[in-house]
């Protein structure tokens, strides 16, 4: 069965709240490595977690920011670190389920023989924006503008390999779409250049574009989650504008090294759980953007494979590599 945000948030209670207190393995501070810089989706979410997990576990949990190679630094780091329970990777689909796909020599892990996951932490929407510049309101109207005018569309993402290039790619493979990519250094320099009409569109991350929506800086024309947004509830999603078979969005998990000990795994999934079922930490990723995902972590084990599969698929189908 594929697994959905709706199975996993089924299992997000735990009848035991005491569980990963209980005969706790850690023996100093808990190492949160984050692939990414301070104030991007992984490390704010991880923030979140880190103090019931502290209390669960026992121990200080620290975060640790190490960025660089679209994950693949943090990702090493952790792969080759003590398979103790003591160091944990924090990060996006990039290291999981994509990079191994794109990067030329691929990195120096193998996620499904170095990396086993704790637990799926949250997930945030996709959302289809266009420049103020172009008459389109709505995804059917961008195909037909995009057909009929091929030297004038491009669209941005955050790099060569972001979720925002490949599932814009996706887009376009499910569309039949010609429009060329420019990949950009981040999610915000995209946006700036979708404000100011350098790319006429994007795919990327609700919290990056929720606010300029809003105000009317950017046009929003579909969100691409299986289901709308509670805080944009008159957007269709790409598959109601027509797309079949389309979601897009970012998520974020936890992984140690493949010899961690399962009891040891156990713990940090049900710490992890706890941090997840918070009515606090629930509110604030609803504010940004994001759902709690949860799970078991063989939950997070097969999601990693199921999407590793599908972006495999699309790097392919899109030639797509880092240079």
């Amino acid at each position: 069965m594929r697994l959905t945000r709706r199975t996993l948030l089924a299992a997000l209670p735990l009848t035991l709240p005491g569980l990963a207190r209980a005969q706790s393995f850690a023996q100093r501070p808990i190492r949160l490595v984050v692939s990414f810089g301070p104030g991007g989706g992984a490390d704010l979410i991880a923030r979140l977690m880190a103090p019931t997990m502290a209390e669960q576990l026992g121990q200080q949990v620290v975060i640790e920011n190490r960025a660089g190679a679209g994950g693949n630094v943090a990702a090493t780091a952790v792969a080759r670190s003590a398979p103790d329970g003591h160091t944990l990777l924090v990060t996006n689909p990039g290291p999981f389920s994509i990079n191994q796909f794109i990067y030329p020599p691929p990195p120096p892990f193998v996620p499904e023989r170095d990396l086993a996951g704790v637990v799926l932490m949250a997930e945030m929407p996709h959302v289809l924006v266009a420049t103020r510049a172009v008459p389109v309101n709505t995804l059917a109207e961008m195909i037909a503008y995009a057909a009929a005018n091929p030297a004038r569309v491009n669209y941005g993402s955050g790099g060569i390999g972001s979720s925002g290039h490949l599932s814009f790619e996706l887009l376009k493979l499910r569309t039949g779409m010609v429009i060329p990519h420019v990949p950009f250094r981040g999610s915000g320099d995209v946006m700036k250049a979708v404000l100011g009409g350098d790319v006429q569109f994007a795919l990327d991350t609700l919290p990056v574009y929720a606010e300029r929506i809003q105000d009317g800086g950017v046009r929003a024309l579909a969100m691409g989650s299986a289901r709308r947004a509670p805080t944009m509830p008159n957007l269709p999603t790409v598959m109601e504008s027509g797309v079949a078979d389309f979601t897009a969005g970012v998520w974020f998990g936890m992984a140690v090294p493949k010899a961690t000990p399962r009891p040891v795994v156990a713990q940090l999934n049900a710490a992890a759980r706890l941090a997840l079922a918070k009515p606090d930490v629930v509110e604030r990723l609803r504010l940004l953007g994001a759902a709690p995902m949860g799970g078991s972590a063989e939950d997070a084990d097969r999601y990693f494979a199921q999407e590793a599969l599908k972006w495999q698929d699309i790097a392919v189908r899109t030639n797509t590599r880092v240079e």
